[in-house]
């Protein structure tokens, strides 16, 4: 290179990196997937400056969202945004109780025997106790299940559907309370109805549920006393410059924890990957400009959504504002609990997708096999069935993908010969409790998941996607042999003591 032309490269190169945003990168940017823990660390410490946890309506999760706009806004050239909402934020005025009240008084223990769920009606009822159709292998889903005494509190057993299906069944029976017996071994869960009941409704453990069961005519009281009010959230929504506005891939996870715990599981490890991933990518937008390089052929959207625990309510406001503009969301990604500590490696299932978006859906989840194949790591399915955020973009037929680590369902002794850990114990026994905090990660799953999803992402950025969603061999898909799939969690079941909403 002449004198001449280095000092007119010197002055091209220098005036481009003293643009602000602009990063000076001479060589490919490295896509380090242990900054997700660093990130995590971040958000433990606010989950420790904030109660312990990082829920919708807490400091925590307020603490949360400013943490992911300011390192957005402060290391990229994204716009980024809080797309604010209001929820019905739900509380509990005085404790609840529960007690045998007759032969003799027993009071148990809230927070250790029983929990109240969210969107629990209020009362106080005094009544025996029913199972429907007198039956413990009758799971409540069903309104013909019940063979039921008007006036009696229904005990009914976890599993199969979710709670406000079981709430709803029995009260339209003429149940005044409910209780839900958790499953086997594992204590109490926090949990959700969706929306406010007419009646009390309990999680109790399922030791006590089983004692009870031996107690068909005692009486029994429930006690609470709840209330919903609606109030303000938001999502954090952060949109790359490059790439087709109107083919956007949106890589989402959820922002908020249960009120239990920190949530650095469930969502921390998503949310931490994305912002990872958010870094990384405008480091490789920045490099491959200043290189000459090929721009993305599609706009990336990165989105940490609130609400998740009570009910994909951030996704499904997002989701409902782009109105009749769905066409403009080329694909989904959804990142959500990617650390479980006794973790299996769950693609989700997108072959079981319905048409239009069944062979997209499918593409994406051949993406993420390609990783795991070419980097000689083990894969299994996990259900499709929009129990996460991803929901509410394929319920209007845009196609999505993603990850998943487990969560209260236990390991299978076939899983453990592929990933190690410990058979019939649960993929994250903190789910939804207050122990999910640091301790709690697998690193070495965190850092596969997230190379993963920067490598889907970044394929999906440069792909044309009707190309890649058109292949005709999509139709002849074939699962991976040696891959079965696994069910996700049993509905998204947050804790009930979600505190006032507070704008940010």
């Amino acid at each position: 290179m002449s004198k001449h032309n280095y000092i007119l490269f010197l002055v091209f190169f220098l005036g481009i990196c003293n643009i602000p945003y602009t990063l000076c990168l001479t060589e490919p940017p490295f896509f380090d997937p242990e900054v997700s823990f660093k990130y995590l660390e971040d958000l433990q410490l606010i989950a420790l400056e904030n109660d312990d946890t990082r829920a919708v309506g807490t400091t925590g999760f307020n603490d949360s969202a400013i943490f992911v706009y300011d390192m957005i806004s402060k290391n990229t050239n994204f716009d980024v945004e809080y797309q604010f909402f209001t929820i019905s934020s739900f509380s509990i005025g005085s404790s609840s109780m529960f007690k045998q009240v007759t032969p003799t008084e027993i009071n148990y223990r809230n927070g250790i025997d029983f929990i109240t769920l969210t969107y629990s009606g209020k009362g106080d009822v005094t009544s025996l106790l029913q199972l429907p159709s007198n039956d413990l292998n009758n799971d409540g889903c069903n309104s013909d299940d019940f063979d039921f005494i008007k006036g009696n509190i229904a005990i009914i057993p976890r599993g199969n559907c979710d709670f406000n299906m079981k709430v709803e069944n029995a009260v339209s029976k003429g149940a005044v309370g409910v209780l839900i017996m958790n499953y086997e071994n594992q204590g109490i869960a926090s949990g959700t109805l969706g929306n406010m009941q007419d009646v009390p409704v309990f999680m109790i453990t399922y030791s006590l549920g089983s004692t009870l069961l031996e107690l068909p005519n005692n009486q029994f009281n429930m006690f609470a006393n709840t209330s919903v009010e609606t109030t303000y959230t938001a999502n954090v929504i952060a949109t790359s410059k490059e790439g087709d506005p109107n083919s956007k891939i949106v890589s989402g996870s959820h922002l908020d924890s249960v009120p239990a715990g920190p949530g650095i599981n469930d969502n921390g490890s998503g949310t931490s990957s994305n912002l990872a991933l958010a870094l990384h990518y405008y480091e490789l937008l920045q490099y491959n400009q200043q290189q000459g390089l090929p721009k993305p052929v599609n706009q990336v959207q990165f989105a940490w959504f609130a609400g998740e625990e009570l009910g994909l309510l951030g996704s499904k406001h997002y989701v409902q504002s782009l109105g009749n503009d769905t066409s403009s969301i080329g694909a989904n990604l959804n990142f959500d609990m990617l650390a479980s500590p006794n973790y299996f490696s769950g693609i989700y299932y997108g072959n079981d997708a319905k048409d239009p978006i069944k062979y997209a859906c499918t593409a994406i989840q051949l993406l993420f096999e390609e990783y795991y194949i070419n980097s000689g790591l083990p894969f299994d399915y996990t259900t499709f069935d929009g129990r996460s955020d991803y929901g509410p973009f394929i319920e209007v037929d845009i196609p999505a993908g993603g990850l998943f680590s487990g969560a209260e369902k236990k390991k299978s002794i076939e899983q453990v010969e592929k990933y190690g850990g410990v058979a019939n114990e649960a993929y994250d026994e903190c789910y939804h409790r207050k122990c999910d905090d640091l301790l709690n990660i697998n690193t070495e799953c965190l850092y596969q998941m997230a190379n993963a999803a920067n490598f889907v992402l970044k394929t999906l950025a440069y792909s044309d996607l009707d190309v890649l969603f058109g292949n005709n061999s999509l139709r002849n898909y074939v699962p991976d042999k040696n891959s079965k799939i696994y069910d996700g969690p049993s509905f998204r079941n947050p804790s009930s003591d979600y505190k006032k909403l507070s704008k940010f």
